[in-house]
């Protein structure tokens, strides 16, 4: 294959394995991957992945959110949001804007309470 037929890689954040990084901002319009642990921190990336092994509490935000580790004690806003079966969510509020943006394992581990929210349903207009 010629390097013309590779696509380049999407540039992204890592925070490594082993690492701990606790009330860190980021703002990023990269993806971000999480292969360490991440407490009470705000992020904001086009995607947020969150590896095996990896752990991520706080505030979330990104057009798609992957949990393969371990969420707890998060506000997650997200377009998209996919809890595979080897994620673990604990006391989080996500908020999808339908239901096609939620994606759950069947074998994934949800603890405490764990919400999805939302927006409202429009009201339909009423003939008088």
């Amino acid at each position: 294959m010629s390097q013309t037929d590779q696509k380049p890689k999407k540039p992204s954040v890592i925070i490594g394995q082993g690492s701990y990084t606790p009330d860190m901002v980021l703002k990023a319009p990269l993806a971000v991957k999480i292969e360490g642990v991440v407490t009470n921190s705000t992020i904001e990336a086009s995607d947020i992945n969150i590896h095996p092994g990896g752990a991520a509490s706080g505030t979330l935000t990104a057009s798609v959110v992957v949990v393969e580790g371990l969420l707890e004690k998060a506000v997650v806003k997200a377009d998209q949001i996919f809890i595979s079966d080897t994620a673990e969510v604990s006391d989080c509020e996500i908020e999808v804007p339908n239901a096609e943006g939620l994606k759950i394992s069947a074998i994934a581990k949800l603890y405490g309470k764990v919400t999805f929210t939302m927006p409202p349903r429009k009201q339909s207009a009423t003939k008088a």
